[in-house]
């Protein structure tokens, strides 16, 4: 093969890949300040997500996630006795379920209220069709509930983020409750909380993602 056209080839290459360095650094640098906004907009709200918008369509999601990380799950596993195989299944690691995961997090980071979802139903409105129709509708799942709220009761959208958080961390609360309940737990639900803050830990990541035509 000719010298030249293996240096030609190498100069390409290497060209190349300087070029993705330095466009992988300039996205990076934009990433970030993508990241920086998010957790601004994002800060004391049950909001997963920030979408920003450009011209035809391209759009930048960032999305703030949490991982729970097992650091002592014979706690976990004596606070919960008979039903913790329904919640965890151990191989050489463990796995928790989706919702005992979602639950987890939530104690983990403090995201619930002792309280009634009856009683927040009927703060948000007065109109007794309304009532019966957010008892239906609302979850304990922040996007979905906002939405909900505002459709269905009419507030705007300041009140609809404090109802649809407050509603969230009351589901939290109630799910706790039935676990340590099904779980036979003799104890408080504050010692129970601290058992679970001591078994695992949750790790805040966040991640950015785009889309355009």
């Amino acid at each position: 093969m000719k010298t030249d056209i293996i240096k030609q080839a190498v100069d390409e290459y290497t060209n190349t890949i300087r070029k993705i360095e330095e466009l992988k650094a300039q996205a990076d640098e934009q990433k970030a300040r993508f990241e920086k906004w998010a957790a601004e907009e994002l800060k004391d709200s049950k909001q997963k997500t920030a979408e920003y918008w450009g011209t035809n369509n391209a759009k930048v999601t960032v999305t703030r996630s949490a991982t729970v990380k097992p650091i002592a799950m014979s706690i976990i596993k004596d606070l919960l006795g008979d039903v913790y195989g329904d919640m965890v299944k151990e191989d050489k690691t463990y796995r928790i379920s989706d919702p005992f995961k979602r639950l987890l997090t939530a104690v983990f980071m403090g995201d619930y209220t002792e309280g009634s979802r009856h009683e927040v139903i009927q703060q948000i409105t007065d109109n007794k069709n309304d009532q019966q129709t957010l008892a239906k509708k609302l979850k304990g799942k922040y996007d979905k509930d906002r939405e909900t709220i505002i459709n269905v009761a009419g507030v705007d959208e300041t009140a609809a983020n404090y109802w649809a958080y407050m509603f969230e961390e009351i589901v939290n609360w109630e799910r706790l409750k039935q676990i340590l309940d099904a779980a036979e737990w003799d104890g408080s639900t504050e010692e129970a909380i601290d058992r679970i803050k001591a078994g695992i830990i949750v790790d805040e990541g966040i991640k950015v993602g785009t889309t355009a035509e």
